[in-house]
């Protein structure tokens, strides 16, 4: 742009952040629907259930559902598009992952829950973002959104129950999260049948907090080694081998008897066997690659880049 003229006039100076304000301002004309966002996001959540998707939308002042436990005072947006739908009936009876995404509104605390199923082939979908003008490969498909103001048991199944109940013939048999106690009670709670996994790798980086990974070189090759192994054997050879060589430091081991061991069953690769194709995937992660860079975009689509946030107002 800058090309087209010359050093003596304004637009060659324009910067990328000025065209951003400028794009901004364009947008909020058909984007942000009334100058307070509470009204905006009503309005949008109205015009998408009536071109017949799912969206439930609760602000910081309106009473909650009797009986859903939720808090008086949290924020609630939850979507599922029809298109969404139709994969989820298509793919949701195998492996379904949940995450949550910090810092996606401009409004401090709001948190974007994700649920993600993998297609048939485990090679992802493809989708095409304006905004960068290519195709990014994605390891699944999301399923449904939640924006919410916190994190909690009963929010998350509440989210989980609105999509159960829109989709009442969907079980998944296998739910890939992080070591997040609240979505892992409220997935049980929901769909009591389906095995809960925790994602690799959250917790390796949980492990890895815990000590000089550098200091430690092959202590570290031997921790990756133990999560990732399907013998029985192996598994426990190394765990004694952890708990017994005096280098490793007894904080490790002590925290890993702590904390892991009671629950080796929801990330040892020794209880991820016989599973079949569909119901394969050992992270979560392929979550936070789609979100940063196809959510933004899609909610523009939808109208909801600025409006999908909490009562302003407070």
């Amino acid at each position: 742009m800058r090309a087209q003229y010359s050093a003596h006039e304004r637009d060659h100076y324009i910067t990328l952040e000025q065209i951003g304000r400028i794009r901004t301002i364009v947008e909020r004309e058909t984007i942000q629907l009334d100058p307070n966002d509470a009204i905006s996001t009503r309005i949008w959540a109205e015009r998408i259930r009536s071109s017949g998707d799912l969206a439930y939308y609760k602000d910081k002042r309106d009473l909650p559902p009797e009986g859903s436990d939720l808090a008086r005072d949290v924020f609630l947006l939850c979507i599922q598009t029809k298109f969404q739908m139709d994969v989820f009936r298509r793919l949701g009876n195998a492996f379904l992952g949940i995450d949550a995404t910090h810092n996606v509104t401009q409004y401090k605390g709001v948190l974007l829950f994700t649920l993600m199923a993998r297609d048939h082939w485990g090679h992802g979908a493809c989708f095409r973002t304006v905004a960068i003008a290519r195709l990014i490969v994605i390891s699944g498909v999301p399923v449904a959104w939640m924006l919410s103001s916190n994190g909690t048991q009963a929010t998350i199944k509440f989210f989980l129950n609105l999509i159960k109940r829109e989709n009442p013939d969907v079980s998944p048999s296998i739910f890939m999260t992080d070591r997040d106690q609240a979505q892992v009670n409220a997935i049980r709670e929901t769909y009591s049948s389906c095995r809960v996994f925790y994602c690799w790798w959250h917790v390796l980086r949980a492990i890895r907090c815990h000590f000089v990974v550098t200091e430690f070189q092959e202590l570290w090759a031997l921790i990756q080694k133990w999560v990732r192994t399907t013998d029985q054997y192996e598994f426990d050879a190394w765990w004694e081998d952890i708990q017994n060589d005096r280098s490793v430091p007894q904080s490790l081991s002590e925290y890993l008897a702590r904390e892991w061991m009671p629950v080796k069953e929801m990330w040892s690769a020794v209880f991820r066997q016989k599973r079949t194709i569909f119901e394969e995937g050992d992270t979560n992660m392929l979550l936070e690659s789609y979100v940063i860079l196809t959510y933004l975009h899609t909610t523009s689509e939808l109208g909801l880049g600025i409006t999908m946030c909490s009562n302003q107002n407070g």
